[in-house]
């Protein structure tokens, strides 16, 4: 916890996520070369050890952190199953998408994280405030400006015809 209170939940995220995508792509060109490279064995182990390491430091622990922080005490249970049957579910279907996959782009199995790694991360970096070193109050008043915000965003905006 003293970690995702000094460097926050969303800083967390983002490292987490740019890791992982940074390690699918050397993990992707690591295991194509291991045809030619015989010491490339190694690395591509390093650099699935380094993609590891990147869901270990963001998207697997900080979801849980995030939803005590940001929904009030009676609805946080419910948040709490939602995210939980959410987040195995995408892991379950993740690993039987990625073993058929797996089979048919043999080496290039781990380019198909890479999207959406980037795909979370630009998400995350739009719409998750700082919310390191808050109180709860805090959190609740930078949401809802922010939620307030991207709703007057979307008023101005004039649809073309």
């Amino acid at each position: 916890m003293c970690i995702v209170e000094t460097i926050g939940p969303r800083n967390l995220l983002l490292m987490g996520f740019g890791i992982c995508s940074v390690a699918s792509i050397f993990l992707a060109m690591s295991i194509e070369l291991q045809k030619t490279i015989p010491w490339m064995d190694e690395l591509s182990a390093a650099f699935l050890t380094l993609f590891l390491l990147g869901q270990s430091v963001g998207p697997d622990p900080v979801t849980n952190v995030l939803v005590s922080e940001l929904f009030l005490q009676s609805s946080r249970s419910t948040a709490f199953v939602i995210t939980g049957t959410l987040h195995w579910t995408c892991k379950l279907l993740f690993t039987l998408v990625y073993l058929h996959v797996e089979n048919h782009v043999e080496p290039y199995s781990f380019i198909v994280c890479w999207p959406v790694c980037i795909a979370s991360f630009v998400c995350l970096n739009r719409r998750i405030p700082d919310i390191r070193n808050k109180t709860f109050l805090d959190i609740q008043r930078i949401v809802a400006l922010h939620m307030a915000r991207r709703i007057l965003m979307k008023s101005l905006v004039v649809p073309n015809y």
